[in-house]
């Protein structure tokens, strides 16, 4: 097979006019015998951070397809495999980095299906982890035991989202006051956790990572429940795709009535909770808007890329937003 990285970077670049843009190094991209792309994922992809950029693969996915794939109109899909993968039942019932991996790889695969296939190995790991999922009775979030830490360091990411957050979201609707993305005035919640356990919430029982993972900042207007990741320029990643993908999805699956996920009803939560299983009893919400908030974007993240990323042919009740900020202006 031939390795098709410097081509596609090449691509990339010229499609966007940044020559010293490089493709990830260890993700490898080869044209197969049956007019294929093989997307092939290190193996340490199941565990790594699906924002850094080597485990990010369904960001690399939407943008190759959308620069690479579309223009060239020679590769019939892209094929996602990975390195090593071994699979069995008892990788799900001990594994939550490679359960959270697999769901990304089984909701990425339903949505995109038109370019977007998986390897027999990949395919079959799916199919496994869905039966384990069917044979859990309930699954169920965790809540948010206490307030949002206020950072030390004041110049973070995280002081940023607790600025745009404070008096209720009076910072982030002043943001969005000339946007088309209407958030509405409902208050504005921090770090909603996105951990995901069988029957309860014990560390033996997680099916997800739970302990950190969380969404940057939520709120909700009329039948629209909005998620914001937000990022700065100094980690301007491609990976902010594949996390907003993963929050947009977890929050479909949670909030609109088709998910199996369901609210932890247990103990008095903090950071809103109380106000989203509000929102689940009257059954008003329709709608996920996912909006990545930033003061500089990765550049190959434009207009085009977030386009086909809204073009999925499954759960035409997500949306995607790139909405920017100016540093300076959050004080």
């Amino acid at each position: 097979m031939k390795n098709m990285n410097e081509e596609i970077m090449r691509k990339l670049q010229e499609s966007v006019g940044n020559s010293s843009l490089n493709l990830t190094s260890k993700i490898q991209f080869l044209e197969t015998s049956d007019e294929n792309l093989r997307m092939l994922l290190p193996a340490d992809a199941v565990s790594d951070n699906m924002q850094n950029d080597d485990a990010a693969f369904e960001g690399w996915a939407v943008i190759i397809y959308t620069y690479f794939i579309k223009a060239e109109k020679h590769y019939k899909h892209m094929v996602l495999d990975i390195e090593d993968f071994l699979y069995d039942e008892e990788v799900f019932r001990s594994n939550r980095n490679c359960n959270r991996f697999l769901y990304r790889v089984l909701r990425f695969s339903e949505q995109y299906a038109s370019w977007f296939l998986l390897s027999e190995k990949l395919k079959k790991a799916v199919e496994l982890f869905v039966e384990f999922l069917k044979e859990v009775s309930v699954l169920t979030n965790n809540t948010p035991g206490q307030e949002a830490d206020i950072p030390a360091n004041r110049d973070s990411e995280a002081a940023v989202e607790m600025l745009l957050a404070a008096d209720d979201g009076a910072g982030l609707r002043e943001l969005f006051k000339n946007s088309p993305i209407s958030i509405g005035g409902n208050p504005v919640n921090r770090q909603l956790p996105v951990g995901l356990f069988a029957e309860e919430v014990k560390d033996k029982s997680a099916v997800f990572p739970g302990r950190k993972a969380a969404i940057d900042m939520w709120t909700w207007n009329e039948d629209t429940f909005y998620i914001l990741e937000l990022k700065k320029k100094e980690n301007k990643k491609v990976g902010i795709l594949s996390e907003v993908f993963f929050y947009a999805n977890y929050m479909c699956d949670l909030l609109l009535t088709d998910g199996r996920f369901t609210f932890n009803e247990k103990g008095k939560a903090k950071r809103g909770y109380e106000s989203l299983k509000e929102l689940v009893k009257k059954e008003e919400m329709k709608r996920i808007g996912a909006i990545m908030l930033t003061d500089e974007i990765h550049p190959l993240i434009g207009g085009e890329v977030l386009d086909e990323l809204n073009r999925g042919t499954e759960r035409k009740r997500i949306q995607y937003f790139i909405q920017k900020y100016v540093k300076e202006s959050v004080r």
